[in-house]
């Protein structure tokens, strides 16, 4: 009886054993991917940060100095600056624009799907034919300036360029958070709504007490990728201003571009890049301990 058991038990291990090694099998190819395509490329560039490379000459180890650049640097200080004045901009009226969308298109009404439509094929664009759209349409003798009966230089002008590429961001990008919104309003059960009518809670206490609550998961989950989004654009200032004028669009990742490209700093290009990776870690972990505490 104990050896039938023994041999039991060790038959039962032999194939958790198997089945862990075919678990690895699986997740291998993913991780060599990350590994290879992602955690690579960080390691390598905090490591290029500590030297001194502009790629033609040999790499010359100079400590935190890169690092002490970025203090002193009234340049780096405005890009991050303007980045997060684009991010606050951008990512304030997508989330407000975006849920409002999401809860009108939540019910139903004739011409549903067609309007669905209209609102997503923006997300579907390419980035670049989108700036590049814009870009035509802030033409101080474009469309824009033409319905409005202006005669503004939207992209010329620092008062309004950051404003122009504010609006084209949320334009492309409001109907894809205006899906993920739908989806966390379609998990809400409606027996929570029918409570509250049969108590007569009004519209404003059924959002503040059962819509807003129940959509914490999806509210951090669009928080955190708006704002890496945000922070991480490039696109829409390379094509429609080149950081212009006066560096008023100049946002970090085309600082950490200029920077690498144009000046063949990488060491410094690579700080920067650095400080960028932390600062979107810190604002997941941010926002992820702010989530759940307001869930506890």
């Amino acid at each position: 009886m104990q050896t039938t058991r023994l041999l039991a038990g060790l038959s039962a291990r032999g194939k958790a054993r198997r089945w862990q090694w075919w678990g690895l099998a699986f997740v291998a190819p993913a991780s060599i991917f990350f590994a290879v395509f992602s955690l690579y490329p960080v390691l390598s560039a905090l490591y290029l940060s500590f030297f001194n490379f502009d790629l033609f000459n040999p790499k010359v180890f100079v400590g935190l100095a890169n690092y002490r650049y970025l203090w002193e640097s009234s340049t780096f200080h405005n890009s991050v600056i303007v980045t997060f004045t684009y991010v606050i901009g951008t990512c304030v009226s997508i989330w407000v624009v975006s849920f409002a969308l999401a809860m009108i298109f939540n019910a139903r009404f004739p011409l549903r799907g067609l309007f669905l439509t209209i609102y997503f094929l923006p997300v579907v664009m390419p980035l670049v034919i989108a700036s590049m759209i814009w870009k035509t349409m802030y033409n101080p003798s474009g469309p824009i300036n033409a319905i409005l009966h202006t005669n503004v230089a939207w992209l010329t002008d620092q008062r309004y360029t950051m404003l122009a590429i504010i609006i084209m961001s949320v334009w492309k990008g409001v109907g894809y958070y205006m899906v993920l919104f739908m989806a966390g309003l379609g998990n809400i059960s409606r027996e929570y709504y029918e409570a509250a009518d049969l108590d007569g809670a009004s519209w404003w206490s059924k959002l503040t007490h059962i819509t807003l609550p129940l959509m914490r998961p999806t509210l951090a989950f669009v928080a955190i990728i708006s704002i890496v989004i945000g922070v991480k654009v490039f696109v829409p200032m390379f094509v429609m201003t080149l950081g212009g004028p006066n560096g008023s669009t100049q946002v970090l990742t085309l600082n950490i571009y200029e920077t690498a490209f144009q000046y063949s700093r990488m060491g410094r290009a690579a700080a920067e890049s650095v400080f960028m990776c932390l600062l979107l870690m810190g604002f997941s972990v941010l926002q992820l301990r702010m989530f759940r505490s307001a869930n506890r």
